[in-house]
């Protein structure tokens, strides 16, 4: 009787630790407690990006939704340092630095911007969209 009991016991607890898994948007949710996802089947997707400046500093890829703007950065990793972000005023010229959430080998950044400034040690680029 007392080893049925401690199979039972064994069994209950493995299936309450299969239960306690994460899916992986809960798990980034506490890792990047202020990053919201969104629907990414309901977007629409805007390719319509322009880039200039260092070559070390563009992404390769800038694409935007209703909300996030999307770049590129193939060969992005910490040890090397990741890009400064600065969304840029249109009518001032005035730089904002920009929270970014990585998504290798994506940076994103939240919020609808026309112009941004990326920094990467001493280089810098500029990616904007046209206003429609």
């Amino acid at each position: 009787m007392g080893l049925i009991k401690f199979a039972l016991i064994c069994l209950t607890s493995s299936l309450f630790v299969a239960c306690g898994s994460q899916p992986g948007w809960l798990m980034k949710k506490r890792f990047f407690p202020g990053w919201q996802h969104s629907p990414r089947y309901v977007n629409n997707y805007d390719f319509n990006w322009h880039t200039k400046g260092s070559q070390k500093a563009l992404p390769v890829q800038v694409f935007s939704t209703d909300n996030e703007v999307w770049m590129e950065f193939p060969d992005l990793n910490v040890i090397d340092g990741l890009p400064i972000i600065f969304s840029l005023d249109p009518f001032t010229g005035k730089e904002k630095i920009m929270k970014v959430h990585q998504n290798p080998p994506y940076l994103v950044i939240k919020g609808q911007h026309s112009q941004i400034k990326i920094r990467y040690r001493n280089n810098e680029a500029v990616v904007w969209r046209e206003l429609k």
